[in-house]
């Protein structure tokens, strides 16, 4: 609860949706998301989930949030 302070749910999701394909990388598993413009550019979407920190998990979420929030 303290990773995702106001985001529990939508951590929760992308947590889900980056884990639910097996050997996908993020950009094909992120691709599900139910929000559009998620700049999948860097190179953080070449990985797969398992090769991500918890950080990096938390900063998905917040874009995430941000996003659903438009």
């Amino acid at each position: 609860s303290d990773l995702f302070p106001s985001h529990d749910r939508d951590g929760g999701i992308v947590v889900r949706t980056a884990f639910n394909q097996r050997r996908k990388t993020l950009r094909n598993s992120l691709k599900a998301l139910p929000v559009k413009g998620l700049d999948m550019s860097g190179a953080l979407f070449d990985k797969r989930p398992e090769q991500l920190g918890v950080e990096e998990f938390v900063s998905l979420t917040s874009a995430y949030s941000a996003l659903k929030a438009q």
